[in-house]
């Protein structure tokens, strides 16, 4: 008998807890609900030729950066951009595009503004995640195939002002 009540309570317990998992729901919100201004780190690598300069050796490097930027609410956002690249200092104004979906992913592009011109947009992928009641979003540049960079972060929100 104990061990069917043993048994009986494990089933219960797992039914239960399989009912609550599942993938994220996010189809609540909208790039209104992500508004705001926001501290964005990370790290990665970079092959300098490729990204940064041809007349850089070959290879990746390691790389780490800091960015401060505004989602608008309605898409679009701009901020600035600073990062060592394998010893490289970089430093640039940046824009954004994103885009909110029900499976909590944030799917967008970013630019720089670099020797006068706008470079071309680059894939990132964010997830939704909350620390506590912070917003944050856990995301990384898509790769463009070999030797393209491999940057991964955490944007964290400051404030829903911008």
């Amino acid at each position: 008998m104990k061990g069917l009540v043993a048994v009986t309570m494990l089933v219960g317990c797992l039914v239960t807890g399989a009912s609550r998992l599942g993938a994220q729901d996010c189809s609540n919100l909208g790039n209104w609900d992500l508004r705001g201004t926001y501290t964005f780190w990370g790290n990665g690598w970079i092959d300098l030729s490729r990204d940064v300069d041809p007349s850089l050796p070959k290879g990746y490097s390691p790389f780490a950066f800091l960015q401060g930027f505004v989602f608008d609410g309605k898409g679009g956002g701009t901020g600035w951009f600073s990062s060592n690249f394998g010893g490289v200092q970089l430093d640039a104004p940046m824009r954004w595009t994103y885009a909110v979906h029900a499976d909590c992913s944030v799917r967008g592009t970013q630019s720089f503004f670099l020797n006068g011109a706008w470079t071309p947009p680059i894939s990132v992928i964010w997830v939704i995640a909350y620390n506590g009641n912070d917003l944050e979003l856990n995301g990384f540049i898509q790769g463009s195939g070999p030797g393209s960079q491999v940057p991964h972060g955490t944007a964290r929100r400051m404030s829903t002002r911008y």
